[in-house]
């Protein structure tokens, strides 16, 4: 309820309180993820980092100084008015992140989202049999890939994921990603074993007809000539209607006509 609120550390204190009054509940770990994601969501928000706003209802920083700019104002008719101590970011219900006290925006939303993957981290050490370490592992990934912009630490908890939960849901994601990051590195025959996976684990995610189009780059990248041929001619059997096969056709023509 409190989190619907949108009162995030209200949110936190009472996950808080479940992990350390229950900590052998099968939702303790439920709970210390949900610390962590209550830290990543109100970054987001505040952030917009998803380019989209998430309306919190908070007071702006102009409301906040519109307000300290009336104190002698109001001193005229109360002469005992003073301006309110500075409060720690907890007594903000609705200020997750503490803007109004101190910091710029950008430094605000680091500070949480770096907090975000402590508190996901613990999921992953303190819970290592409960249900949310794969999620954890797949949130901070997230977190250091698309926030934080710091893919190698974001590939590294790809990586971990992929070696602690091989078979998980959350796995799926791990693949694809990490085999588009080692295309990207131009580590072919790598990028090549992980799509190959991707596509034998989980045949019918949306994303295979993508992870097949890698592996071909991948030939062609490589000068396999004759791999990429079968790879795109795969390709158009597999999805005769698909969202590539314009491309896939002029490939392999390409292919056909200046290499063999």
């Amino acid at each position: 309820a409190l989190l619907h609120a949108e009162d995030f550390p209200g949110a936190r204190r009472e996950f808080a309180e479940l992990v350390e009054r229950f900590p052998d509940s099968r939702l303790a770990d439920d709970g210390q993820y949900w610390i962590g994601h209550t830290y990543e969501y109100s970054a987001r928000a505040l952030g917009k980092l998803d380019g989209w706003e998430i309306p919190l209802k908070r007071r702006e920083l102009r409301s906040r100084d519109e307000l300290a700019a009336d104190i002698e104002l109001r001193r005229h008719y109360f002469p005992a008015a003073a301006a309110g101590a500075v409060l720690g970011e907890e007594i903000w219900a609705a200020d997750t992140l503490g803007v109004l006290g101190s910091g710029s925006i950008r430094d605000r939303v680091n500070a949480d989202l770096f907090r975000a993957v402590n508190a996901y981290r613990i999921v992953v050490e303190r819970f290592k049999m409960g249900d949310m370490a794969e999620e954890a592992l797949l949130r901070t990934a997230e977190v250091y890939t698309t926030y934080l912009k710091d893919p190698e630490k974001g590939i590294k908890a790809y990586q971990e994921l992929l070696s602690r939960y091989p078979g998980s849901r959350e796995a799926a994601d791990a693949l694809h990603r990490v085999g588009n990051y080692l295309l990207g590195k131009k580590k072919y025959a790598e990028a090549i074993r992980l799509h190959e996976q991707f596509i034998y684990n989980y045949p019918s995610d949306s994303r295979v007809e993508e992870a097949m189009l890698a592996i071909a780059r991948c030939y062609v990248e490589k000068k396999t000539w004759d791999r990429a041929l079968d790879a795109y001619q795969s390709y158009l059997n597999k999805y005769p209607a698909g969202k590539q096969v314009r491309f896939a056709k002029v490939q392999v023509e390409w292919i056909r006509m200046y290499h063999f």
